[in-house]
C-alpha cells in the first residue's frame, strides 16, 4: 500500500473540515473574534457545526459584541455550540476548530463529551498568541492529561496558498509548527508555542 497516498488523501480531508470550520467562522457577529467548529466521526461524517455568539432567542444587538464585559458574559464558544447542538453521543469524533486552540473551558467540553482528536491550523497571527498563549499551554495540559490527540495543520504561505502539510515541521515567523500530541514523561524539545514536539504515530 502506498504510503505517500494515504499522507495525500488525510491531508485534503483535514483542509476540507479546516475550510468548512473557517466558512462557518465567518457566520459569527462578533467583530473582534470569529471562530467556528466541525464535528466530525471516524467514517469522515459532519455530526455538528458551531460558530461563537449569544444563545438562540437572545438580544443579538451589535452594541453588546462592542461593550466587552457584555458580551464575555453571554457569548458561547464555537466548539461549545457544536458540542450542544450535536445532541449525540461524540465519543471517539474529531473537532476542527478555526483559527485557534479552543480555550481551557472549551477543551473541558471537548474532553467531557468524548471527542478524541483536536485539529486547528497553524496560528499566524502574532496577537492571538501574545493575548491567549498562557491559555494555550493549559489547554495542551488538559488535552495531555485526558490523552486527547492535537494536530497542527500548517498552510504554506510562500508558495501555493492551498497546500498545507500533515505531520512535517512548518517554518513560520512566530515559531515552529509541528505535529503533536499530548506529552510524555520525557517530551522533546519544544516546539510549536513551546510545547513538545511528539510525532502521530
Amino acid at each position: 500500500m502506498n504510503t505517500h497516498n494515504i499522507f495525500e488523501k488525510n491531508t485534503r480531508w483535514h483542509k476540507r473540515f479546516l475550510d468548512m470550520a473557517k466558512l462557518i467562522s465567518t457566520w459569527s457577529k462578533d467583530p473582534s473574534t470569529k471562530c467556528g467548529a466541525v464535528i466530525v466521526d471516524p467514517q469522515k461524517r459532519v455530526i455538528s457545526m458551531g460558530f461563537n455568539g449569544f444563545p438562540a432567542g437572545t438580544n443579538d444587538d451589535s452594541d453588546l459584541y462592542q461593550n466587552r464585559e457584555q458580551k464575555y458574559k453571554r457569548i458561547i464558544h464555537a466548539e461549545k455550540n457544536a458540542i450542544l447542538f450535536a445532541k449525540q453521543d461524540l465519543t471517539g469524533c474529531s473537532i476542527y476548530v478555526w483559527p485557534m486552540l479552543p480555550c481551557t473551558q472549551c477543551a473541558a467540553a471537548i474532553i467531557q463529551s468524548g471527542i478524541k482528536k483536536v485539529i486547528i491550523p497553524e496560528i499566524s497571527e502574532r496577537n492571538k498568541v501574545d493575548r491567549w498563549g498562557e491559555d494555550f499551554k493549559e489547554t495542551q495540559k488538559l488535552l495531555g492529561e485526558a490523552v486527547v490527540g492535537l494536530l497542527v495543520i500548517g498552510i504554506i504561505k510562500d508558495s501555493d496558498p492551498e497546500e498545507i502539510v500533515e505531520n512535517k515541521e512548518v517554518k513560520h515567523n512566530i515559531k515552529e509548527c509541528t505535529t503533536w500530541l499530548p506529552p510524555e514523561p520525557e517530551p522533546d524539545p519544544p516546539g510549536f508555542l513551546g510545547f513538545p514536539k511528539i510525532p502521530l504515530p
